[in-house]
């Protein structure tokens, strides 16, 4: 049900967040990997129990994971979910140009 619990404290912690300035903005913290392994495991008492916003987060996790080279055994991921993920990458990265090019006008 969740592909995190294959994932060692280590490899979270190498984790490299980009626009931790955008989600300071947006959310007055960093994003840590490693806090948010933690909830999901608090809020799913220790990934026994199901929840869809816990699911949602550790296929986000997951995919953070991935886009930082660290494979995950058992996350199903496919060819075609990584081309997905990245062509979302640059649609946000689009949309956040658009949004900068906006602004300086």
């Amino acid at each position: 049900m969740y592909s995190i619990t294959q994932v060692e404290p280590k490899q979270l912690s190498q984790i490299k967040v980009q626009k931790q300035d955008k989600i300071m903005q947006l959310t007055g913290k960093k994003l840590d990997a490693k806090d948010a392994f933690d909830i999901i495991k608090r809020e799913t008492g220790g990934f026994k129990k199901k929840s869809d916003k816990a699911i949602a987060a550790d296929k986000l996790l997951v995919q953070l994971l991935r886009m930082n080279g660290i494979v995950v055994t058992g996350s199903g991921s496919t060819e075609k979910e990584r081309i997905v993920i990245e062509a979302r990458a640059r649609q946000r990265a689009t949309a956040l140009l658009e949004l900068e090019l906006e602004l300086a006008a």
